[in-house]
């Protein structure tokens, strides 16, 4: 009776010590490719500054050179600073084409040790792999 208690009691702590490994070597991977939320809010910074010049274009038939010229939208807060730069312009001077760009603003969001992890993605397939995204244009 008493091999009988200590084989069971192996077989429980065995099990236990098995998905206990288990679960570290999954919860290790689940926010591998979790992009950073200053990060995150920065990408959706540059969707809405694009979609505020894709609606000044709507109204003036050009975009904006400058960041003050559209509605709603500042060149900094308190993580980035976001500048837009004119790439190309029409014989009359007016913007047809820009990029926008954000940078760390601070010391600290360039310090922040998830700020570049997305950007170390391996190929998901052979031939195939994943490239960071470009900088919005228009």
């Amino acid at each position: 009776m008493n091999a009988e208690v200590f084989r069971r009691k192996w077989l429980l702590w065995a099990g236990a010590v098995v998905l206990v490994l288990l679960f570290l070597a999954l919860d290790s991977n689940v926010d591998r490719f979790k992009l950073p939320a200053r990060e995150s809010s920065a990408v959706g910074y540059l969707r809405k500054i694009v979609f505020e010049q894709n609606k000044f274009r709507s109204q003036h038939g050009c975009f904006a050179s400058e960041l003050g010229e559209l509605p709603d939208v500042t060149s900094r807060d308190h993580d980035y600073a976001y500048a837009v730069m004119p790439e190309a312009k029409d014989e009359t001077g007016r913007v047809t084409k820009y990029s926008v760009t954000a940078s760390p603003a601070s010391a600290e969001t360039k310090r922040e040790p998830d700020t570049s992890r997305w950007m170390k993605l391996k190929p998901c397939a052979p031939k195939r792999s994943i490239r960071p995204a470009p900088v919005a244009r228009s």
